[in-house]
């Protein structure tokens, strides 16, 4: 399934498989640091916000299934901690490439993601690429459904 609103980037999840635009913790186009901001502001101001500060990273990693998040150019801004066990490809090695789809299927496939065509076609990657999209939503929303080899060569749904 693939959420569109006017955004600039795609997440997407394997299992729901979905992907939707985020305005991510961003520095020049890079994923921010995470972390200890809140914290470190706690200790310097005692007055300050208790309220810890998560960042994008850790946001992701704490979801369960595959998720990725592609800029508008393709390239790879983040990698949770479930892409990498179900792809098997750490995310030092995929940040900052536009080579998802060789990070993501280990079965030799160099298709394009769900992420990826709605990055190339956001109002039209139904008629582009054939993705199903949902009426049951006001906003553009794309469903796709397939299956690839996880990093132990069992074949999953996606």
């Amino acid at each position: 399934m693939v959420e569109r609103t006017d955004g600039t980037e795609s997440v997407t999840a394997n299992a729901a498989d979905v992907a939707v635009p985020v305005d991510g913790d961003r520095e020049g186009g890079r994923p921010a640091e995470t972390g200890t901001a809140g914290r470190a502001a706690l200790r310097d101001d005692p007055d300050a916000d208790p309220t810890p500060v998560l960042g994008t990273e850790t946001l992701l990693d704490a979801i369960p299934v595959c998720v990725f998040v592609l800029s508008p150019a393709r390239e790879v801004l983040h990698w949770n901690r479930a892409a990498e066990e179900l792809c098997g490809t750490p995310r030092e090695e995929v940040l900052g490439t536009d080579e998802v789809s060789v990070a993501f299927y280990q079965d030799g496939r160099r298709a394009m993601t769900l992420a990826g065509k709605v990055v190339e076609a956001p109002e039209s990657a139904d008629r582009e690429y054939g993705v199903g999209r949902s009426g049951e939503v006001a906003y553009t929303r794309y469903e796709d459904t397939s299956t690839m080899l996880d990093a132990q060569g069992r074949e999953v749904d996606i």
